[in-house]
């Protein structure tokens, strides 16, 4: 996504997620996509949304994590787009 000042933006910030609640190697992932994003390294940000997608699906399998944290983390770092 863009904003204003058209720039690309990756985490959708009005979504709230206590990450502290999260296994480890999700909360170890997102500090990194925050640090990407920050950054602005949107092609190392890409790759890792999707590593983070795959490692939150199988921790939904195991029952790690629940449904709402599953679609909550999908929806606040999947990655962004262009408009």
């Amino acid at each position: 996504m863009k904003n204003q000042n058209n720039n690309y933006i990756m985490i959708d910030y009005s979504i709230e997620l206590d990450k502290s609640k999260l296994p480890k190697l999700i909360q170890n992932t997102i500090t990194d996509l925050e640090k990407y994003a920050k950054d602005g390294e949107w092609i190392m940000y890409d790759n890792l949304a999707g590593g983070l997608e795959g490692v939150s699906k199988s921790l939904l399998l195991a029952n790690k994590i629940t449904d709402s944290q599953f679609e909550q983390i999908m929806k606040k770092y999947r990655g962004g787009i262009w408009l």
